[in-house]
């Protein structure tokens, strides 16, 4: 029987501290080179100790354990995965016959290795509970590794893989002591029922990045004896954390250490171990102001009387922190009967203020709450503030008069569209576009394709986006990548002839997913892999615009890769970037980074976001995450953003997250306008602040400030036009739309 903890860390303090002190690796734990080892042992048939201590890509640490050993053989290795969690939980099916990456849809771990001396090359090896496996040289599925087999076993608590490898599988000789090859495993965890978790050993969140792998070193001693492991660590839903060292002993013998949790900055447990100290259990109280998502991280770590990190490891606990205090709705009418709350810790303090006066307090005992919305409220914006224990939370709301968000009709079939200063105008008028991907099933759709349809309650879009072009379908072998037919470019030129209208609002995409890769379709109905597709999409874009030059069009990247290629392409250029756009639990954290990584290539073209809204999963993305997405896309200039619906949909208990959208575009449309139209005005904003300030033609005033951070955030604003200091306090990620005719100067 397979034993498996909840998390586990290996101590190399020594090990790294004499490889940084030779020069030879450069280490950090965490970023882009986040510093993990192991060591292959010199005698045959032992395996190293088992390396831990698995990150999400969201930087949780995950609740499936998986760990990994690495043992040599005569001719070569083995790599020996342990994944915990029962089989019979977990979604892993055979992968199809042809399709190899059909593997990656269910359950799965995988394998990256690096040798040293080729530059860019790895080797990728992936395989699911059902036995099923997957190899490719860097992402070429082709490659048929030589001298390789996988087995696969099961127990009641786990499964496992042994990859097996001759040196002569990477036609390479033995490697010397000194050899480093890079390394990384990484697993991704589908239980029935759960959202999708992937994490790595190395931390990665590009798991196809070399220098964000760890290492294999083939020489060096682990300090085994004096390891240090976290056998479990849980945020337990109440107050509490549960640590658990183990190992022989947690402070090497000649040391004296202190171990210290903090919780974003906040210390929340400091002890002084003595020299050799045992492994030992403790708990530990939360404290301070919990986020919606893991903006914050817990902390521990390991420092010598002297002053030496001997070990330190971060991660989020986003499973904790999003339940604190749950409403059902962001936007509430005066007939709806109730505010409802839910809250996972209890007893506590619920108060609800109108941003000056506390308007209500109430012991809570129960795990929700119903209030009526009582008849003296007017509408407008509300904060509701939870307290439990050390612990505190808030949340905004609003109160409506009536339903304003019911659906519109669509505005005629004859709006002008047309660009202008790297923005839309529908008829004259700056237009915003935001709306949902229409295909909540999956994630290459087939037409009618990703279009600007909303969900429910959400009013119909202005603006129409076409399907996929004619003529060009989604493959899955001999690689996921598009086959476009022999006549494919006559085929779509017709189709837009038929489309286009002279004033018809409407985008034509190109593609969607561009970046992968383009066969052409044989005579024979074979596939040639073009290397360089992206000149496909080129010559057909100055075709179709010499054909069409009234019209626009569009095409879509989900990676940030090589965007130059694609900069003469589009009218429009629509993206996704998975460490901002998708991130499950900080989509803010790079969404300015990445948006002006974009903006230095495509100079010139409005830009549409896509936003992750049930990806990664259906249930990570808060309304806050959702609408300061949005709001930040405009503040730096964005043209619309698209929540993407695929992978399963949002589903429709999370109330809060359709109440949200269902009026977000009345909430643009209120403001964008003018925000484009009126004459800029300086603005000095705090640190963790974004906002842009414009005065109208009367001299009136028009603020909008968003908080970057998933904190509650007190600010004073220096606005412009002699109208003087304000402070505001805002909720975590809040944007916040200030007006002020000219008489309140």
């Amino acid at each position: 029987m397979t034993r498996c903890p909840s998390l586990y860390f290996r101590l190399t303090g020594i090990l790294l501290f004499c490889l940084l002190l030779s020069g030879k690796i450069a280490l950090a734990d965490s970023g882009d080179a986040p510093g993990r080892i192991v060591i292959l042992p010199e005698k045959n048939g032992v395996f190293s100790s088992p390396a831990g201590g698995f990150i999400g890509i969201d930087g949780d640490w995950p609740a499936e354990q998986t760990e990994f050993q690495v043992a040599r053989t005569e001719n070569g290795f083995q790599v020996k995965i342990v994944c915990c969690g029962s089989p019979d939980t977990l979604s892993g099916t055979e992968k199809k016959p042809d399709d190899d990456m059909s593997l990656f849809s269910g359950e799965h771990a995988e394998l990256q290795l690096a040798p040293p001396g080729e530059d860019e090359l790895y080797y990728h090896f992936a395989v699911n509970p059902a036995g099923s496996v997957y190899h490719a040289e860097k992402k070429d599925a082709d490659w048929t590794p030589p001298f390789f087999h996988c087995t696969v076993s099961r127990d009641e608590n786990s499964w496992s893989a042994v990859f097996s490898f001759d040196w002569k599988t990477f036609g390479r000789e033995v490697p010397g002591r000194d050899d480093v090859w890079r390394m990384n495993v990484c697993r991704t965890v589908r239980k029935k029922g759960m959202p999708v978790r992937h994490g790595s050993w190395s931390g990665a969140v590009n798991f196809h990045k070399i220098d964000t792998m760890g290492f294999l070193l083939f020489s060096g001693k682990m300090a085994d004896r004096d390891g240090l492991r976290i056998f479990r660590l849980d945020a337990v839903p109440g107050a509490a954390g549960i640590l658990e060292l183990e190992g022989e002993r947690v402070v090497p013998s000649e040391d004296r250490a202190v171990l210290r949790i903090y919780y974003g900055e906040t210390l929340l447990y400091d002890r002084t171990l003595p020299p050799g100290a045992e492994p030992f259990r403790i708990s530990f109280p939360l404290a301070g102001y919990i986020p919606p998502v893991s903006g914050k991280s817990l902390t521990m770590q390991l420092t010598a009387a002297d002053g030496r990190i001997l070990w330190e490891r971060t991660g989020g606990i986003s499973s904790f922190t999003d339940c604190f205090l749950q409403l059902d709705k962001f936007d509430y009418i005066r007939k709806d009967p109730f505010l409802t709350f839910r809250f996972d810790f209890v007893p506590g303090v619920l108060r609800i203020t109108d941003g000056k006066n506390i308007l209500l307090s109430r012991e809570v005992r129960e795990k929700e709450m119903r209030i009526p919305i009582p008849e003296s409220w007017a509408p407008g914006r509300y904060t509701a503030e939870y307290e439990c224990g050390k612990m505190r939370s808030s949340r905004v709301f609003f109160l409506r008069e009536s339903a304003e968000n019911e659906p519109q009709p669509p505005l005629p079939e004859n709006g002008e569209l047309r660009i202008r200063g790297g923005r839309l105008e529908l008829n004259g008028e700056p237009l915003y576009l935001l709306g949902i991907s229409s295909t909540p099933g999956t994630f290459f759709p087939e037409p009618p394709g990703f279009t600007l349809k909303t969900g429910p309650g959400c009013r119909e879009n202005p603006v129409r986006l076409s399907e996929r072009l004619p003529g060009i379908r989604l493959i899955r072998n001999p690689a996921t990548g598009y086959a476009l037919a022999a006549d494919w470019e006559t085929r779509a030129l017709t189709y837009l002839e038929k489309e286009a209208k002279p004033a018809a609002p409407v985008i034509f995409r190109s593609n969607y997913e561009a970046q992968l890769p383009v066969f052409l379709t044989q005579a024979d109905g074979s596939f040639r892999r073009e290397p360089e597709g992206w000149k496909l999409y080129e010559r057909f874009y100055r075709k179709a615009k010499a054909r069409l030059p009234e019209s626009i069009f569009s095409i879509h990247l989900d990676k940030l890769n090589d965007l130059d290629r694609y900069a003469d392409s589009c009218d429009v250029f629509e993206y996704a970037s998975w460490q901002s756009s998708f991130h499950r639990t900080n989509m803010i954290l790079n969404f300015r980074r990445d948006f002006e990584t974009v903006r230095r290539v495509m100079k010139k073209q409005p830009l549409i976001v896509w936003l992750g809204g049930s990806i990664p999963d259906p249930e990570c993305r808060t309304a806050e995450e959702l609408r300061a997405g949005v709001y930040l896309t405009i503040l730096l200039g964005g043209a619309g953003n698209i929540v993407h619906m695929g992978h399963g949909g949002v589903p429709e208990h999370r109330t809060r997250f359709w109440s949200l959208l269902a009026r977000l575009s009345r909430e643009v449309d209120s403001f964008y306008s003018d925000l484009i139209n009126w004459r800029p005005a300086a603005l000095a904003l705090p640190d963790d602040f974004a906002g842009a300030a414009r005065l109208g033609p009367e001299g009136e005033l028009l603020c909008v400030i968003l908080n970057l951070t998933p904190e509650e955030k007190t600010g004073t604003f220096e606005l412009p036009g002699e109208y003087g200091k304000q402070t505001l306090t805002f909720t975590p990620f809040e944007p916040r739309v200030i007006r002020k005719s000219a008489k309140e100067k």
